[in-house]
């Protein structure tokens, strides 16, 4: 029997911060096409602390959307946060089938929501569904850095990063999510992170319903140095071993010049060279190691648990039945 041959439950996490325009647009869409689905969806806005709050931007009804709740942050924590925080108020709630993590501003389009809704739900639903960006539309010099960013985390954490937020899971990885200290930095790491089996499938990238972006160039070094940091005890310890073969390597290259120098005169430049190259290296390793220790030590100490600590945060939560939100 086909897993949508029955009203499945569907709840939908999306941070918001000043884009009501386009979220508005947004619930209306995913309605529309929700109705094609024999689906039961329920709304999650979390409000990012949001400076442009409208009381007459979300309206229920919204067809083919059961109910829309908007929690309200104490204050602004960042668009990664944000989606912990929802992801944390979904698991207090009844299970839902499928859960779907999306921006409010319409590049997660409301097309590829379904798809990979679909496909989650006609899977054994083992693995999260990721987006894979199938083409990008930014400027020439974001892909650069884009490229960038993927190399070093590639480099750094031995990991291919190749996938945002927008994505599906079942309540059972959710369990495991809030449980990661580390989501609370950056979503897609920390479920690397946890090592949750997932599966990647191409959508492309849709055009914002409304406004600009909030993000900057900052922010995006913010959040690229976050998700690398995730994996801090796996950077100390390559740097360690980078550091220390380095070392040997250049000591035998020493030796084999002060070997070298019993038949030929080198230039004293040379044995100069090796040697601070040498101290540099030990110094380099013993950063190293002092940084992986700390790094190590960390793991004794109780961490931020967002399943424990998430409703510090919330000021209240609000749901939609009325024409507006005051």
């Amino acid at each position: 029997m086909n897993s949508e041959d029955r009203q499945a439950l569907i709840s939908i996490c999306i941070p918001v911060f000043n884009d009501w325009t386009a979220v508005n647009l947004l619930l209306h869409e995913i309605g529309r096409l929700a109705e094609m689905h024999p689906w039961i969806v329920d709304v999650v806005i979390v409000n990012d602390g949001s400076t442009e709050m409208r009381g007459d931007t979300i309206a229920m009804p919204i067809p083919g959307i059961n109910s829309v709740k908007v929690i309200e942050l104490s204050r602004n924590l960042g668009h990664q946060r944000a989606i912990t925080i929802g992801l944390c108020h979904i698991n207090s709630e009844p299970p839902p089938d499928a859960i779907v993590v999306m921006d409010g501003d319409g590049e997660d389009s409301p097309e590829g929501m379904t798809t990979l809704t679909s496909e989650f739900l006609n899977s054994d639903r083992s693995k999260m569904i990721f987006a894979k960006r199938s083409r990008r539309k930014e400027g020439a010099l974001f892909l650069a850095f884009y490229q960038l960013y993927k190399f070093l985390y590639r480099l750094f954490t031995g990991h291919k990063i190749e996938f945002g937020n927008f994505s599906v899971c079942d309540i059972a990885h959710v369990r495991k999510l809030v449980c990661v200290s580390e989501i609370w930095n950056t979503y897609p790491a920390a479920v690397l992170k946890a090592r949750i089996p997932m599966r990647l499938i191409p959508i492309e990238k849709a055009k914002r319903l409304d406004g600009s972006s909030k993000m900057n160039f900052p922010a995006l070094i913010v959040h690229g140095l976050g998700a690398i940091s995730v994996f801090a005890d796996i950077i100390g310890a390559r740097a360690l071993i980078a550091s220390a073969i380095t070392g040997i390597l250049l000591l035998l290259i020493f030796i084999a010049g002060l070997a070298l120098n019993l038949f030929v005169n080198l230039p004293e430049w040379v044995l100069y060279s090796s040697v601070f190259f040498i101290i540099l290296l030990i110094n380099v390793f013993f950063l190293s190691l002092f940084f992986a220790f700390i790094t190590l030590q960390g793991r004794n100490v109780a961490n931020f648990i967002p399943i424990r600590d998430y409703k510090y945060f919330i000021s209240r939560i609000i749901k939609i039945e009325e024409p507006g939100f005051d």
